[in-house]
């Protein structure tokens, strides 16, 4: 394992006109990935990292490969220009993918900042929002060369974590190391690809957080969330709503964290959240076999989000652990965004784990 490299800020934040160069990088990334056909690159050592919790600028939008170089060039300036702004120093840009389902993606682009901002922005895509890169376990490498390249760089990654005994808990982060407005040469492009992994073992117990009986509510609403412990990775959970002493609705919901083993052996664990959802009197909201299922995208001790699709929103999905004056708690934090609706926040808080 390797002492933490710092990763920015540096000299080609901004480009010799004084603008933002941050676009620049992601413009040639995007155009070169959608364009030009897949190639090796070069890759330097294959190492493990653990980086300290890092702050961020960024903006979450959805887009398709066809779209992804003219909404970056709309959400990078303005999440940079954000950042100098609020007056933090602006680092690194970067991207990741939070989920995909079909063509469609939920993309998070922005750049690190020396200290969290305070007030939110705006680009032509949504918000610009404060974000955070949680303190992780991340298997690391440098990959010189085009951007079209960095698929190789990414399953070589893969493929080596996966020898170590290790899994990815969260989607890969692409940091732009060198300005190609500065270095020409395609062979010479840095881009540094963190991924953040954990042993097997420590998914079913790093998940385990929500285990118990949560109650919360106020006057005219009463709700209880339960969930099993794993066993063999997957937990059964509960959810159910009663508003002046009649049920509203329920959820039955799973937490899939088995391991499955791949045709060369190789065993690999993609946590998923499902959740089917039902009216008063067990009547399902969904068709059949249909439900709601999130990607895990960051796992956390005490932490875990989840990203899923839902028509045509995405949806994330925390759970977090609490402690006040009533004892230990469970927070949960829904957040909508996409379609024709404004972003919706909802938040549920439980008190009481217990063991019935």
């Amino acid at each position: 394992m390797r002492t933490h490299q710092e990763l920015g800020p540096h000299g080609s934040t901004t480009g010799r006109d004084g603008a933002p160069a941050a676009s620049a990088w992601i413009l040639l990334v995007l155009a070169a990935v959608v364009a030009t056909p897949l190639g090796a690159g070069t890759l330097g050592e294959m190492t493990l990292d653990e980086p300290p919790e890092r702050f961020a600028v960024v903006v979450r939008f959805e887009a398709e490969a066809a779209d992804l170089t003219g909404k970056f060039a709309q959400v990078l300036p303005a999440a940079y220009q954000h950042a100098v702004a609020q007056g933090r120093v602006p680092g690194l840009a970067f991207s990741r993918v939070l989920h995909a389902e079909g063509a469609s993606m939920l993309i998070e682009a922005g750049v690190e900042v020396d200290a969290p901002v305070t007030e939110a922005g705006s680009s032509p895509l949504g918000p610009v929002e404060a974000g955070r890169l949680p303190a992780h376990r991340t298997a690391v490498v440098d990959h010189y060369g085009p951007y079209h390249e960095l698929p190789t760089g990414h399953a070589a990654l893969q493929a080596w974590w996966a020898e170590q005994g290790l899994v990815a808990v969260g989607p890969a982060t692409e940091y732009y190391v060198t300005d190609p407005t500065v270095e020409t040469d395609p062979e010479r492009w840095l881009t540094r690809i963190h991924h953040p992994v954990m042993a097997r073992d420590e998914v079913e117990e790093g998940l385990g957080f929500v285990t118990g009986r949560w109650t919360g509510g106020d006057a005219s609403r009463w709700i209880e969330e339960t969930w099993t412990p794993l066993v063999d990775g997957e937990s059964l959970g509960t959810f159910r709503m009663r508003r002046d002493g009649s049920p509203v609705f329920y959820e039955f919901q799973t937490i899939d964290a088995r391991r499955t083993v791949d045709a060369d052996g190789t065993v690999t664990v993609r946590p998923q959240l499902r959740i089917k959802h039902f009216g008063d009197g067990l009547v399902a909201w969904e068709e059949k076999a249909e439900m709601a299922t999130f990607e895990l995208t960051a796992l956390e001790a005490g932490s875990a989000v989840w990203s899923a699709r839902e028509g045509d929103r995405w949806a994330r999905l925390t759970y977090r652990r609490v402690q006040d004056t009533a004892g230990p708690g469970l927070e949960v934090v829904l957040e909508k965004t996409g379609g024709d609706k404004p972003p919706s926040l909802t938040r549920f808080a439980f008190v009481g784990a217990t063991s019935d």
